[in-house]
């Protein structure tokens, strides 16, 4: 069953003589759900913020707040979620007006022309639209996160291999210093090891030679 307002009212709490700010009546050419609705108003209490009752054939959803009572009545088989959404978004619209000075023919006028763009069901579809969208939005907001994230990720990842890269070429340089440092060594510890070696060869020859072993005649 597709979703259809049949009756709308906007009126104080306790009102006097049961007179309504707003009274829509959509398909009611008998006047059984105005005379419904009324006794429906009489039995709300302030604290009944948000209310549904069943009558019949009939859902009466109502919303209160600051002593504005907002009222729909729909088929018993039409969902509560939109209900509410409706009497939400008429109790801003009123609210709005009222307090622009706005009464009378200028809130039915607002009320009735909501009430028509509920029943074609533009306004569910504009719903789950706007919600599709809010999808959409919160999984592009969760992917440039996680690119910003990334993006740190691979930030720290570059100088961490800066660093690693300065770090071997400081060691490739000490390294080499080193190297060059050995081979001076190793070099000076060559010559010191030729002069030692000839130093021992001298005097080996010089005591071999000694005295008349070396002199002819």
């Amino acid at each position: 069953m597709s979703f259809k307002i049949l009756y709308a009212v906007v009126t104080p709490h306790a009102a006097a003589d049961g007179v309504m700010t707003v009274e829509c009546r959509v398909d009611d050419p008998k006047g059984r759900l105005q005379r419904i609705t009324r006794k429906v108003v009489e039995r709300l209490q302030p604290h009944d913020a948000r209310t549904t009752f069943t009558y019949e054939d009939f859902l009466f959803h109502s919303l209160i707040e600051r002593g504005m009572i907002f009222l729909c009545v729909t088929d018993a088989g039409s969902g509560q979620r939109i209900a509410f959404q409706f009497l939400a978004e008429i109790k801003a619209d009123v609210t709005s007006l009222m307090a622009m000075g706005k009464r009378g023919d200028e809130l039915q006028r607002v009320v009735r022309q909501k009430i028509a763009s509920y029943n074609d069901g533009k306004q569910d579809k504009l719903k789950v639209l706007r919600g599709q969208v809010d999808d959409v939005k919160m999984v592009m907001m969760e992917s440039i996160e996680k690119l910003a994230e990334r993006g740190e990720k691979i930030e720290l990842l570059v100088d961490k291999t800066t660093l690693l890269n300065n770090s071997s070429q400081d060691f490739r340089k000490k390294a080499k210093a080193v190297k060059r440092s050995m081979c001076a060594k190793n070099f000076k510890l060559i010559i010191l090891m030729v002069f030692l070696l000839l130093c021992v060869g001298a005097g080996v020859f010089l005591y071999l030679c000694s005295g008349v072993h070396c002199i002819k005649g």
